[in-house]
């Protein structure tokens, strides 16, 4: 009999809490660190937030967790008999996958019996989400951990996730602005769309740039139907601080593709931190 795995993530996979307890995933917190108190994101109000992330001169500061709070997460998991995986945020944009991989490497002789794998989704927020979903619902199903090694990488090379920013200020200051740096400041005023996923080998990539949001999502709209053709579609919306937008992406998908499943989601507060206020993202993958 295979043992049963845990599937472990970060809170910037976006998962929502009825998906968390139906699927008994285990989610580490990242941290917002300011005016000298660090924060799990978990426990930083909303709305508090919103007020910060527009004090541009100001942000906030953001860390992943910590070394320690890995190995306490595994070891609970461990004294259930349970094999561990953990889907990690994209390893370029974040030190979280690094780190889990010097925990696996400290833990795995206290822990001789148990399997430990770490995934890096090359991605994050709702197309993170889909990696740790899928993987989730075969876990409960009693698959083996290799079998699920197998899933949480298949569903790494299938989804993608599109943003749609109001400013490049927040990538730039956070340093993961690298690939856009081509973007002179003459054009930082227009809207950038940019993409992550696997095939983008895991950082934000320029998929293209218009004045308006609107304009924006009609130029999202056709790469989707591009990539998407007549297969279903699972989609995941942030929502962010900009619900109404959030609401329309929703309504278009709903009219214009075959829905396998959609989500309107809250998001990583962390993640707001790095797309700025007015960040519309799209994470989603087709049926095969």
């Amino acid at each position: 009999m295979n043992r049963r795995v845990a599937i472990v993530t970060d809170t910037v996979a976006s998962v929502p809490p009825e998906v968390v307890q139906e699927y008994n995933i285990s989610v580490i917190p990242l941290h917002i660190i300011r005016g000298g108190k660090d924060l799990g994101e978990v426990d930083i109000d909303r709305e508090e937030f919103r007020t910060w992330n527009k004090d541009t001169e100001n942000l906030p500061m953001t860390s992943v967790p910590s070394i320690g709070e890995i190995i306490d997460t595994w070891q609970r998991l461990a004294l259930q008999g349970r094999d561990i995986l953990h889907i990690a945020m994209s390893s370029r944009m974040g030190m979280e996958y690094s780190i889990a991989l010097q925990a696996k490497s400290l833990i795995q002789g206290e822990l001789a019996d148990i399997g430990i794998e770490v995934v890096d989704s090359c991605s994050a927020q709702a197309a993170e989400m889909f990696v740790v979903l899928e993987t989730a619902k075969a876990a409960v199903k009693g698959k083996s951990l290799a079998d699920l090694i197998q899933i949480s990488k298949d569903m790494v090379n299938r989804v993608s996730q599109f943003y749609l920013l109001d400013t490049l200020h927040n990538l730039v200051r956070g340093g993961r602005g690298d690939r856009i740096k081509m973007w002179d400041g003459a054009v930082l005023s227009m809207k950038p769309i940019l993409e992550l996923g696997f095939h983008t080998q895991g950082v934000m990539v320029p998929l293209g740039r218009v004045r308006t949001k609107a304009k924006g999502i009609e130029q999202i709209i056709e790469v989707l139907k591009e990539r998407v053709g007549n297969k279903k579609l699972h989609a995941g919306i942030t929502i962010g601080d900009v619900p109404d937008e959030a609401q329309n992406l929703k309504d278009i998908l709903l009219e214009q593709f075959q829905i396998a499943e959609l989500y309107l989601l809250k998001g990583s507060i962390v993640a707001d931190v790095h797309d700025g206020p007015g960040a519309l993202r799209l994470g989603f993958y087709s049926e095969e």
